[in-house]
């Protein structure tokens, strides 16, 4: 996606200005990069400074969860279904070891009394 900077326009503002169009754009490239398994996604370009944003692995699950709202204000719902799904599989990633041991709980062995001979 390719943003165009006004002279002396904030870059803040440029994104501002385009609020919509880069909230699809995050949740796309975020979903599209995960699909793809790649390290950081693409989201946009600003010119004509070239400024390059990218969302790096650590935060897909933050982008997609500050996105999901505005992406289902604009009833995008297949987007939404998929945003869902990627957010429970990278949770559900995060919190792996503790579920485990929820659910599949080490039993403490019985100790045997030792016969009297």
């Amino acid at each position: 996606m390719i943003l165009h900077r006004e002279d002396g326009e904030a870059l803040g503002d440029v994104i501002a200005r385009n609020s919509n169009t880069v909230h699809l754009r995050v949740a796309n490239a975020v979903c599209d990069a995960l699909d793809e398994g790649l390290e950081r996604a693409h989201i946009l370009t600003v010119l004509p400074d070239q400024y390059e944003l990218f969302c790096t692995k650590s935060n897909y699950v933050d982008s997609l969860v500050t996105n999901l709202p505005f992406v289902e204000e604009m009833e995008e719902y297949e987007l939404c279904q998929k945003m869902h799904s990627w957010i429970s599989k990278l949770k559900y990633g995060e919190y792996r070891d503790i579920i485990e041991k929820i659910e599949n709980p080490d039993k403490p062995k019985r100790k045997r009394k030792k016969k009297d001979e």
